[in-house]
């Protein structure tokens, strides 16, 4: 029995190991994960600052809606967008069109738009659960710019991104993603 245990366990223990450890290398780390999520057919996101909640939905290929606290809501589909106040529906002014499609854009990139090692110096942080799921965890640092920050929890299973906290210059941003591949629906008026 002595010797049939450390051979059970072992294997175990080293696929457990297995689950959390990252690659040598955090970049591309991040590149497999910001390539997983792009790939989804869907995902829910909900953004937190300043003490406010937005919700995000997004289905392949264009289709974003967001759900802010006051009862407002964005859609977004290819390049038409609507904006529902007080349960009326109106086109989505030109320049709120480019506010909401830099968002989109940051949210779908995973803020990771460009050069990652030209942009930021990346550390794997280390192994850290997440509601449950087991990740890994990465700091972020823009080069040309230290008051820019971004830690990531990417699952250990399925790179996928689980949370991230952004702090802008004394602004914080937290991002939950949820809802892989769910079957979202997003439709205009």
């Amino acid at each position: 029995m002595r010797q049939i245990l450390p051979r059970l366990v072992a294997p175990l223990a080293m696929a457990m190991l297995t689950l959390v450890t990252a690659s040598a290398d955090p970049y591309a780390d991040l590149q497999l994960s910001e390539k997983k999520f792009f790939a989804l057919r869907s995902w829910h996101a909900d953004l937190t600052t300043a003490g406010q909640t937005l919700s995000m939905d997004f289905v392949a290929p264009n289709r974003f809606r967001e759900l802010m606290p006051q009862g407002m809501s964005m859609v977004l589909i290819g390049q038409s967008g609507w904006m529902q106040i007080a349960g009326q529906t109106h086109p989505l002014p030109a320049s709120m069109m480019g506010m909401f499609n830099a968002r989109v854009q940051t949210i779908r990139t995973l803020g990771l738009q460009g050069d990652l090692a030209k942009n930021f110096t990346i550390t794997y942080t280390g192994a850290q659960g997440v509601n449950g799921v087991s990740a890994r965890t990465y700091h972020l640092v823009k080069k040309r710019d230290s008051g820019y920050t971004i830690d990531w929890w990417i699952a250990s299973k399925t790179n996928l991104p689980l949370e991230s906290l952004v702090k802008d210059h004394g602004r914080t941003i937290t991002i939950v993603y949820s809802a892989f591949n769910a079957p979202i629906s997003i439709s205009g008026p």
